[in-house]
C-alpha cells in the first residue's frame, strides 16, 4: 500500500489522526518545494512510519469484543460503569482500557474497542473465566472476537469474484418451463372460463367490497383521527360529526356494471415482448431438450416461463396476433439477437401494435437497444450495420402486403371485413436504459403516416405512439356518454360553463363534451407533450377551433393546477359563468395530492367527475382527501360521492373502469350534519325518561288490610 492511499485512510479517522496528516496535496507539495531532495525523502518515511501507526489505531477489528447475554435495555451512561464493575476483580483494573462502545437497545449484546490487541484478549479471558452473570437473567457473559465485517483486502476480493465467477461458470442453465394455454389464459385473462353474466356478477361484488365500502371506512377513520386531536388540542382542532351521507343504510349506491358492446379481441393497442419461445411439439420426449426460437408475445410467466404467443387470448385482436407471426419469421432469418433482460444483450425489446378498425390503420412500434450496447455495457458485438439492413427488410415485410388472417377465439363471420387493414406507419425507438421509458419518449419515424386516427363517436382523434387512448374503442363510447350526461346535469345553460379536463390525454373526454354541447370552455392538461400535441390537433380536425375557447397545456397537473384554478375565478367573476366542472381521467397511480387539493379548495368547482382506471386501488385514498372533513392541508368544503358506474372496459379479466361523481357540500350541509342526530338523540332520552317516569305516577300506596280495619273501629 503507497503512502497516497495510507493518507486517504488517516484522513477518514477523526480522533486517532493527528493534526499533520490532515495536509492536502498542495500543502505538502508547497511545504516539500523548497526542501533539499533528501531531507523530502527522510521526512517521507516518516510519514510513512506514522501513517502506518495511526492506520493501526484506525483499523481497529482486531481490538473489537462482543459480549452477549447482556441486559437488554441500558442507558448509555451505564455501561461504564457495567465495564468497571467487571474489571473490578482484576489486579490491575486500569490495565484494559476501553475507549469506545456500542450497544443497540432492543439487544441482548455489547460492542467493545479495546486500545490494544492484547487488552482486548485479556478482557475475553477474564469475562469468560470470571463467568460474570446477568443479574436480571441468570445467564453467564461471553465474549469473542469481532471481525470487522467491511474489512477486506483486495485480494480478498479478487478471489471472491473470481469464486463467484466458476460457481456462475459451472452453475447449470435454467431450465424454461413454458406455459400451456390454459396457464396463459389464466394469467393475462383470469375470468375466461366464466359465462360473460356471471364475470359481470363478480366485478359488482368486487367493486361493493373494494372500492364502496372501503371508501366509508377510510373516511370514518379521518373523522375518528380528528377527533382524538381535538382531544389533544382543542385550540387548534375542532372535531366533527359524521356527515349524514356516511350513516345512511347502504353506504355508496353501485349501479349495475354496463357490459362492454365487443367481448372478444377488442384491444386497440398491445405490447409485445422479444424473447424465445419454447416450442411445445418437444416436450412429449423427454430425453431430447426442447427448442427455443426467438419469437414475440406475452410474458404470462415471466422470464423463466419464455415468450408466449397471444393467439389463445380472447382480449387479443387477430391483427396483433398476425403481426407477430410476421415478426417470428423475420426473426429466424435475422442475425441481431433479441434482448436478454438478464444479461442485457440483444436488440430487439419491446413491439407496440395500435390499431383502428374504423379507419383501417395501424401502427408499428419497434423498440430496440442501441446497436453498440446500452446503460449496462455487457454487449460486446456492433450491430450497427447489419441493424440498418434489417430495419429496411423489416418495414418492407411490415408494409408490403396485407395482414395475413389469423383465427381468433370467440371471432363470427360479421369480422371478416376487419381483414383488409394493412400497416400505415412504422416507428422505431432506440432506448439503451434497464427499465421502461416513459412515454414522453422520442421515436424515430420510418415509413407512412406519423399518427394514428381513430373515430370516436361524433369526434376524430390523432394519436401519437406514445399518447394515451382507451384501448377499448367501442366500450369508450359508452364511457364518455356517462361523462357527457353527468356534465350536462350541472351545466344546464352550456354558454356559461367550464369543464377542466385533468390528465386530459389526447383531449378525448374534453372534445366529446364540447362536440355534444355540454359545455363551452375546455381547459386541459396532461404531462406528455406528444398527447397535448394530438389534442391540439384534434381541436382543428374537429373544427372546434373557432366554436370557443379550448386550451390544452403539456405539464404535470399538479403544476399548472393552482395558476388555472385562480385563472378560473378570476374570468368566472368577469363573465360570470354560472357551472365549472372537473373531469379527472388518471393513470393507474391516480391523482397528485396537490392536484386534489386544488380541486377541493376551487370553490366555483361544484363537481368532479372522476374516471378511474384503478377504482380498487388509487381511486380510495383520492376519494378520502376530496370527502374527509376540511383540514389545514386540504381546506375547502367537501365532496360527497352521488353517483358510482362501473363499466366493463376489460372483459376476461378482473378490471373495470369506474365513473364516479362528487358532488360539493353546503354548508348548512355540513353544519346540520351532527345537529340532527343530536336532536334525534335527544328525543329518544326523552322518551325514555318519560317512560319511566309514568310508572312512578300511576302507582298508588297500597295499604294493609290491618290499618284499614284499625281506622273502621275508630
Amino acid at each position: 500500500m503507497g503512502s497516497r492511499s495510507k493518507e486517504r485512510k488517516v484522513k477518514k479517522s477523526r480522533k486517532s489522526v493527528s493534526p499533520s496528516s490532515k495536509k492536502t496535496k498542495r500543502e505538502t507539495k508547497d511545504d516539500n518545494k523548497n526542501d533539499d531532495p533528501m531531507e523530502v525523502e527522510v521526512k517521507d518515511q516518516q510519514n510513512d512510519k506514522k501513517d502506518e501507526d495511526n492506520l493501526d489505531t484506525w483499523d481497529h477489528s482486531d481490538r473489537r469484543v462482543m459480549v452477549y447475554n447482556v441486559q437488554k435495555f441500558m442507558n448509555n451512561k451505564d455501561i461504564p460503569k457495567l465495564t468497571e464493575k467487571w474489571l473490578s476483580t482484576l489486579e490491575d483494573p486500569k490495565s484494559i482500557e476501553i475507549p469506545q462502545w456500542r450497544k443497540a437497545p432492543n439487544s441482548t449484546w455489547l460492542l467493545l474497542t479495546c486500545k490494544t490487541k492484547d487488552m482486548a484478549a485479556k478482557l475475553i479471558k477474564h469475562i469468560n473465566n470470571t463467568k460474570i452473570t446477568n443479574p436480571k437473567t441468570g445467564k453467564e457473559l461471553l465474549a469473542t472476537t469481532s471481525e470487522s465485517k467491511n474489512k477486506r483486502s483486495r485480494d480478498d476480493d479478487d478471489e471472491n469474484s473470481k469464486n463467484k465467477k466458476n460457481k456462475d461458470d459451472n452453475k447449470e442453465p435454467e431450465t424454461v418451463t413454458p406455459l400451456t394455454d390454459d396457464q396463459v389464459r389464466d394469467k393475462l385473462t383470469p375470468l375466461w372460463k366464466m359465462s360473460y353474466e356471471d364475470q359481470i356478477e363478480e366485478k359488482k361484488l368486487r367493486m361493493i367490497k373494494k372500492c364502496s365500502i372501503r371508501v366509508i371506512k377510510e373516511i370514518k377513520k379521518k373523522f375518528t383521527s380528528l377527533a382524538k386531536e381535538a382531544k389533544r388540542n382543542p385550540k387548534y382542532c375542532k372535531a366533527t360529526e359524521h356527515y349524514d351521507w356516511l350513516t345512511t343504510k347502504g353506504g355508496i349506491e353501485v349501479l349495475d356494471i354496463i357490459p362492454s358492446p365487443t367481448k372478444y379481441g377488442y384491444r386497440n393497442k398491445c405490447e409485445f415482448t422479444f424473447g424465445y419461445r419454447t416450442l411445445t411439439e418437444d416436450n412429449d420426449d423427454k430425453d431430447k431438450e426442447p427448442t427455443r426460437i426467438p419469437s414475440v408475445g406475452c410474458m404470462a410467466g415471466g422470464w423463466s416461463g419464455g415468450v408466449s404467443r397471444p393467439h389463445m387470448c380472447s382480449n387479443m385482436p387477430w391483427e396483433a396476433c398476425a403481426l407477430s407471426e410476421l415478426m417470428e419469421t423475420f426473426l429466424k432469418e435475422s442475425p441481431i439477437p433479441v434482448y436478454d433482460n438478464r444479461s442485457h444483450v440483444g436488440l430487439w425489446r419491446v413491439m407496440t401494435i395500435r390499431t383502428s378498425r374504423r379507419t383501417k390503420e395501424c401502427m408499428v412500434v419497434i423498440q430496440h437497444a442501441p446497436s453498440k450496447g446500452g446503460e449496462a455495457k455487457t454487449q460486446t458485438e456492433d450491430y450497427t450495420d447489419a441493424f440498418q439492413t434489417e430495419k429496411k427488410r423489416l418495414v418492407k415485410l411490415l408494409t408490403s402486403k396485407k395482414l395475413p388472417k389469423v383465427q381468433r377465439p370467440g371471432e363470427t363471420s360479421e369480422e371478416d371485413s376487419y381483414y383488409s387493414l394493412k400497416v400505415t406507419s412504422v416507428f422505431f425507438q432506440e432506448y439503451g436504459g434497464l427499465s421502461n421509458p416513459p412515454p414522453e419518449y422520442p421515436v424515430q419515424h420510418a415509413h407512412g403516416k406519423k399518427h394514428l386516427t381513430e373515430i370516436l363517436g361524433k369526434c376524430k382523434f390523432r394519436i401519437s405512439p406514445g399518447a394515451f387512448f382507451q384501448v377499448n374503442t367501442a366500450c369508450a363510447e359508452v364511457l364518455y356518454q356517462i361523462v357527457v350526461d353527468r356534465v350536462k346535469e350541472v351545466t344546464a345553460n352550456e354558454k356559461s360553463s367550464l369543464l377542466f379536463d385533468v390528465c386530459c390525454g389526447t383531449g378525448s373526454i374534453g372534445l366529446t363534451c364540447k362536440k355534444q354541447g355540454a359545455v363551452s370552455n375546455v381547459i386541459g392538461v396532461d404531462i406528455s407533450q406528444p398527447a397535448i400535441d394530438d389534442a391540439n390537433a384534434n381541436v382543428e380536425l374537429n373544427k372546434l377551433h373557432k366554436s370557443g375557447d379550448i386550451r390544452f397545456i403539456a405539464s404535470k397537473a399538479e403544476d399548472v393546477m393552482r395558476g388555472e384554478t385562480y385563472e378560473i375565478t378570476k374570468e368566472d367573476n368577469k363573465n360570470n359563468k354560472s357551472a365549472v366542472v372537473a373531469v379527472c381521467d388518471p393513470a393507474r397511480d391516480g391523482l397528485h395530492p396537490n392536484v386534489v387539493r386544488e380541486l377541493r379548495g376551487t370553490e366555483k368547482i361544484q363537481r368532479i367527475v372522476y374516471v378511474s382506471c384503478n377504482p380498487t386501488g388509487s381511486l380510495i385514498p383520492d376519494a378520502v382527501i376530496l370527502c374527509q372533513p376540511p383540514t389545514k392541508r386540504y381546506p375547502g368544503l367537501p365532496f360527497k360521492p352521488t353517483y358510482v358506474q362501473p363499466v366493463d372496459m376489460f372483459p376476461h379479466t378482473d378490471h373495470c373502469e369506474l365513473v364516479m361523481v362528487f358532488d360539493r357540500l353546503t354548508e348548512e350541509e355540513t353544519e346540520s350534519s351532527g345537529k340532527d342526530k343530536k336532536d334525534d338523540d335527544k328525543k329518544e332520552s326523552k322518551k325514555e325518561e318519560s317512560k319511566k317516569e309514568e310508572p312512578k305516577k300511576t302507582e298508588t300506596k297500597k295499604e294493609d288490610p290491618k290499618k284499614k280495619i284499625s281506622k273502621k273501629k275508630k
